[in-house]
Protein backbone atom coordinates (compact mmCIF):
# COMPACT_ATOMS: atom_id res chain seq x y z
CA UNK A 1 0.00 0.00 0.00
CA UNK A 2 1.51 3.33 -0.98
CA UNK A 3 0.85 6.71 0.58
CA UNK A 4 -1.40 7.44 -2.40
CA UNK A 5 -3.59 4.52 -1.34
CA UNK A 6 -4.76 5.86 1.99
CA UNK A 7 -8.06 4.50 3.20
CA UNK A 8 -10.82 7.12 3.52
CA UNK A 9 -10.63 7.18 7.33
CA UNK A 10 -6.84 7.63 7.22
CA UNK A 11 -7.10 10.57 4.81
CA UNK A 12 -9.87 12.05 6.97
CA UNK A 13 -7.68 11.72 10.09
CA UNK A 14 -4.83 13.58 8.41
CA UNK A 15 -7.21 16.29 7.23
CA UNK A 16 -8.70 16.53 10.73
CA UNK A 17 -5.21 16.95 12.14
CA UNK A 18 -4.48 19.75 9.64
CA UNK A 19 -7.69 21.53 10.65
CA UNK A 20 -6.80 21.32 14.35
CA UNK A 21 -3.29 22.68 13.80
CA UNK A 22 -4.56 25.47 11.51
CA UNK A 23 -6.98 26.46 14.30
CA UNK A 24 -4.07 26.86 16.73
CA UNK A 25 -4.48 23.53 18.50
CA UNK A 26 -0.96 22.41 17.67
CA UNK A 27 -0.69 19.36 19.94
CA UNK A 28 -2.98 16.71 18.48
CA UNK A 29 -3.55 13.04 19.25
CA UNK A 30 -4.65 10.79 16.40
CA UNK A 31 -6.45 7.72 17.69
CA UNK A 32 -6.47 4.60 15.57
CA UNK A 33 -7.13 1.10 16.87
CA UNK A 34 -4.68 -1.73 16.36
CA UNK A 35 -4.80 -2.68 12.69
CA UNK A 36 -5.89 0.76 11.48
CA UNK A 37 -2.57 1.65 9.86
CA UNK A 38 -0.99 4.13 12.25
CA UNK A 39 2.46 3.56 10.74
CA UNK A 40 1.02 4.47 7.35
CA UNK A 41 -0.36 7.68 8.89
CA UNK A 42 3.11 8.54 10.19
CA UNK A 43 4.56 7.88 6.74
CA UNK A 44 1.86 9.94 4.99
CA UNK A 45 2.30 12.91 7.33
CA UNK A 46 6.06 12.69 6.84
CA UNK A 47 5.75 12.59 3.04
CA UNK A 48 3.38 15.56 3.12
CA UNK A 49 5.86 17.62 5.16
CA UNK A 50 8.75 16.60 2.90
CA UNK A 51 6.74 17.67 -0.16
CA UNK A 52 6.69 21.15 1.40
CA UNK A 53 10.45 20.96 2.14
CA UNK A 54 9.76 20.76 5.88
CA UNK A 55 11.94 18.83 8.33
CA UNK A 56 10.30 16.11 10.42
CA UNK A 57 11.25 14.67 13.80
CA UNK A 58 9.68 11.34 14.70
CA UNK A 59 10.03 10.21 18.30
CA UNK A 60 9.55 6.74 19.79
CA UNK A 61 10.16 5.41 23.27
CA UNK A 62 11.56 1.97 22.45
CA UNK A 63 14.63 0.83 20.50
CA UNK A 64 12.55 -1.64 18.49
CA UNK A 65 10.08 1.11 17.49
CA UNK A 66 12.92 3.31 16.19
CA UNK A 67 14.23 0.31 14.23
CA UNK A 68 10.73 -0.58 12.96
CA UNK A 69 10.08 2.98 11.73
CA UNK A 70 13.53 3.12 10.14
CA UNK A 71 12.94 -0.16 8.28
CA UNK A 72 9.55 1.04 7.06
CA UNK A 73 11.01 4.30 5.80
CA UNK A 74 13.87 2.50 4.07
CA UNK A 75 11.35 0.24 2.31
CA UNK A 76 9.35 3.31 1.32
CA UNK A 77 12.41 5.11 -0.04
CA UNK A 78 12.41 7.84 2.63
CA UNK A 79 15.96 8.76 3.56
CA UNK A 80 16.38 9.56 7.22
CA UNK A 81 18.76 9.88 10.11
CA UNK A 82 18.57 8.34 13.55
CA UNK A 83 19.13 10.01 16.89
CA UNK A 84 19.46 7.17 19.37
CA UNK A 85 22.44 6.99 21.71
CA UNK A 86 25.45 5.32 20.07
CA UNK A 87 23.35 4.41 17.01
CA UNK A 88 22.94 8.07 15.96
CA UNK A 89 23.80 8.83 12.33
CA UNK A 90 22.82 11.09 9.43
CA UNK A 91 21.32 13.59 11.86
CA UNK A 92 21.37 16.27 9.13
CA UNK A 93 18.67 14.49 7.07
CA UNK A 94 15.23 16.07 6.49
CA UNK A 95 13.70 13.23 8.53
CA UNK A 96 15.14 12.12 11.86
CA UNK A 97 13.78 9.19 13.82
CA UNK A 98 14.60 9.74 17.47
CA UNK A 99 14.66 7.94 20.76
CA UNK A 100 12.86 10.10 23.32
CA UNK A 101 15.52 9.33 25.91
CA UNK A 102 18.26 10.67 23.63
CA UNK A 103 16.47 13.85 22.54
CA UNK A 104 15.45 14.52 26.13
CA UNK A 105 19.18 14.61 26.99
CA UNK A 106 20.63 16.12 23.79
CA UNK A 107 17.72 18.24 22.62
CA UNK A 108 15.57 17.94 19.54
CA UNK A 109 17.12 19.20 16.30
CA UNK A 110 15.36 22.00 14.46
CA UNK A 111 12.24 20.50 12.87
CA UNK A 112 8.95 21.79 11.50
CA UNK A 113 6.73 19.07 13.02
CA UNK A 114 7.13 16.36 15.65
CA UNK A 115 5.36 13.01 15.28
CA UNK A 116 5.22 10.72 18.30
CA UNK A 117 4.66 6.99 17.87
CA UNK A 118 2.81 5.31 20.76
CA UNK A 119 1.72 8.76 21.94
CA UNK A 120 -0.15 7.42 24.98
CA UNK A 121 3.24 7.20 26.73
CA UNK A 122 3.70 11.00 26.75
CA UNK A 123 1.80 11.89 29.91
CA UNK A 124 3.54 9.25 32.01
CA UNK A 125 7.03 10.04 30.74
CA UNK A 126 9.10 12.90 32.11
CA UNK A 127 11.31 12.68 29.01
CA UNK A 128 8.36 13.10 26.63
CA UNK A 129 6.85 15.90 28.69
CA UNK A 130 10.15 17.77 28.79
CA UNK A 131 10.60 17.47 25.02
CA UNK A 132 7.05 18.78 24.51
CA UNK A 133 7.53 21.57 27.07
CA UNK A 134 10.80 22.73 25.44
CA UNK A 135 9.23 22.66 21.95
CA UNK A 136 5.72 23.84 22.77
CA UNK A 137 5.48 26.12 19.73
CA UNK A 138 5.94 23.19 17.31
CA UNK A 139 3.08 21.12 15.95
CA UNK A 140 3.16 17.78 17.77
CA UNK A 141 1.13 14.86 16.44
CA UNK A 142 0.90 11.83 18.73
CA UNK A 143 -0.38 8.62 17.17
CA UNK A 144 -1.78 5.92 19.45
CA UNK A 145 -4.27 3.10 19.84
CA UNK A 146 -4.83 4.03 23.50
CA UNK A 147 -5.33 7.79 23.89
CA UNK A 148 -6.99 7.45 27.27
CA UNK A 149 -3.86 7.57 29.43
CA UNK A 150 -4.03 9.63 32.60
CA UNK A 151 -2.65 13.13 32.14
CA UNK A 152 -3.07 13.48 28.36
CA UNK A 153 -5.52 16.40 28.76
CA UNK A 154 -4.29 17.62 32.14
CA UNK A 155 -3.18 21.28 32.32
CA UNK A 156 0.56 21.74 32.87
CA UNK A 157 2.18 24.83 34.41
CA UNK A 158 5.12 24.37 32.01
CA UNK A 159 2.67 24.96 29.14
CA UNK A 160 1.09 28.04 30.68
CA UNK A 161 -1.78 25.99 32.08
CA UNK A 162 -2.56 24.36 28.73
CA UNK A 163 -3.08 20.61 28.43
CA UNK A 164 -0.37 18.34 27.11
CA UNK A 165 -2.58 17.77 24.04
CA UNK A 166 -5.23 20.12 22.73
CA UNK A 167 -7.40 17.78 20.72
CA UNK A 168 -8.17 14.24 19.67
CA UNK A 169 -8.79 13.15 16.08
CA UNK A 170 -10.45 9.74 15.75
CA UNK A 171 -9.36 7.99 12.56
CA UNK A 172 -11.67 5.00 13.04
CA UNK A 173 -13.08 2.79 15.75
CA UNK A 174 -12.78 -0.97 15.99
CA UNK A 175 -16.47 -1.22 15.09
CA UNK A 176 -15.85 0.97 11.98
CA UNK A 177 -12.97 -1.24 10.88
CA UNK A 178 -15.03 -4.40 11.32
CA UNK A 179 -17.99 -2.90 9.43
CA UNK A 180 -15.71 -1.86 6.54
CA UNK A 181 -14.10 -5.30 6.37
CA UNK A 182 -10.62 -4.25 7.52
CA UNK A 183 -10.82 -6.28 10.74
CA UNK A 184 -12.62 -9.55 11.35
CA UNK A 185 -15.43 -9.59 13.87
CA UNK A 186 -14.84 -11.60 16.99
CA UNK A 187 -16.73 -13.64 19.49
CA UNK A 188 -15.76 -12.98 23.08
CA UNK A 189 -15.85 -15.68 25.72
CA UNK A 190 -15.40 -14.92 29.39
CA UNK A 191 -15.99 -16.77 32.65
CA UNK A 192 -19.17 -15.97 34.52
Amino acid sequence: MSVLDLRAYQAAAIQGCRIEIAAGRNRVVIYGPTGSGKSLLIEAITRSALAKSKRVGIIANRIHLVRQLSERFLQGGIGHGIIQGENSHSTHCPVVICSVQTVARRGLPEVYVVIIDEGHACAGSKDYRNVIFRNSALPVIAVTATPFSKGMAKPYAELGGEPLFHSLVVSATIRDLIAEGYLVDCDIYAPS
